[in-house]
């Protein structure tokens, strides 16, 4: 598994499963392709973007809007994300203490 934990400038495509640990941070927008997992406990500056067939569990931060396109989407207690955004048959579970601005 991939460990991010320091700043990575523009955006950024999973090629193999990775967590974004506290004091790591994506510029940009960062995609979760299908088959790929990301544990995401540092921030997204961008759009989180899952795929269908992709993996994200949100303990973070993301600044723009997590978009969810058939992946698995999650959003935990204390995580914090701008806006979420589902497309159709797709569902992201928030938990009831995370914040979601819109």
């Amino acid at each position: 598994m991939r460990e991010i934990t320091s700043w990575v400038e523009g955006s950024v495509r999973l090629s193999e499963d990775t967590v974004v640990r506290h004091g790591g941070s994506i510029e940009h927008d960062l995609t979760v392709p299908a088959n790929m997992r990301l544990d995401l406990y540092g921030a997204v500056e961008g759009d989180l973007i899952v795929e269908r067939g992709g993996t994200a569990v949100v303990s973070g931060t993301v600044l723009g809007t997590l978009c969810n396109e058939g992946g698995d989407a999650e959003v935990c207690d204390g995580a914090a994300v701008e806006r979420v955004k589902d497309a159709e048959g797709a569902k992201t579970r928030i938990a009831p203490r995370a914040l979601v601005v819109k």
